[in-house]
């Protein structure tokens, strides 16, 4: 029989496991303003962090139930860390941070068993965003596309003009453009800005020829005036210079049910 401390190692190596799946005030109804399309939108860009925290729920019936019972509350959580990029978007009726959902989630089993003892586990996560202006703002998930990887984040204060998104999609070939945080580079004064070309879509993603490493996710994609038309989700390992991810149709859909 192992003890209390073995299997609190074993459940934080499993979930440490999971972990490592993450890659990131009242708005007043007259606020319309949008970032020019002159310039780069560094001001809207949104560095997000996230802390996660997993730990042990309720035990399940099994012959050790009752031993589960009496350690369950000593389990320790695992806490994790992570970060990605983001930008701060129109839909029709208000801004959000748009970016990607396996940034604002963690994915971890529902249900965890070791040495004949079965327990479900539950998450809390934590979501903070940082802009040019330094202040971090707490936020919350208002919606989430798992299946396109998007997630909205409310606005809890409105600081700086927010981008639109483009009326038309982009065409192979045209420049694009994303501000991103790879492996967590950003600071108020530092925005890498990236470019490339849009190159087309397979059967789920779209390919942006754009420099895309961890911390990447959620980088709003945006065409020559500077107008969202995509985002960076994923990457290829060996070929740096490519992005993948969501496209101008998914966006659009995305946000136009947002109220």
């Amino acid at each position: 029989m192992r003890t209390l401390a073995n299997i609190a190692s074993i459940l934080s190596l499993v979930l440490l496991t999971s972990s490592l799946m993450l890659s990131c005030a009242s708005i007043k109804s007259h606020l319309k303003y949008t970032h020019r399309s002159n310039s780069v939108p560094v001001d809207a860009f949104a560095f997000v962090m996230v802390n996660h925290e997993i730990k042990p729920d309720k035990c399940l019936p099994g012959p050790r139930e009752q031993e589960c019972n009496k350690i369950i509350d000593q389990l320790p959580p695992l806490r994790s860390q992570g970060s990605g990029s983001g930008m701060l978007v129109w839909t029709k009726t208000k801004p959000v941070f748009l970016t990607a959902a396996h940034v604002c989630t963690v994915e971890h089993p529902e249900v965890y068993e070791v040495e004949d003892m079965r327990f479900t586990l539950s998450s809390d996560v934590k979501i903070q965003v940082r802009g040019v202006s330094g202040e971090v703002l707490s936020t919350e998930i208002i919606k989430i596309n798992n299946e396109k990887d998007l997630c909205a984040l409310d606005v809890p204060k409105l600081n700086t003009a927010p981008v639109k998104v483009s009326h038309r999609p982009p065409k192979i070939g045209d420049t694009v453009y994303a501000i991103s945080a790879p492996y967590g580079i950003n600071t108020p004064t530092l925005n890498l800005v990236f470019s490339g070309y849009y190159s087309g879509k397979d059967d789920r993603w779209h390919f942006y020829t754009i420099p895309t490493r961890p911390g990447s996710s959620g980088s709003i994609v945006l065409n020559e005036n500077f107008r969202a038309v995509g985002m960076l989700n994923a990457a290829f390992l060996d070929i740096e210079h490519i992005g993948l991810g969501a496209g101008y149709e998914d966006i659009v859909e995305f946000l136009r049910d947002i109220p």
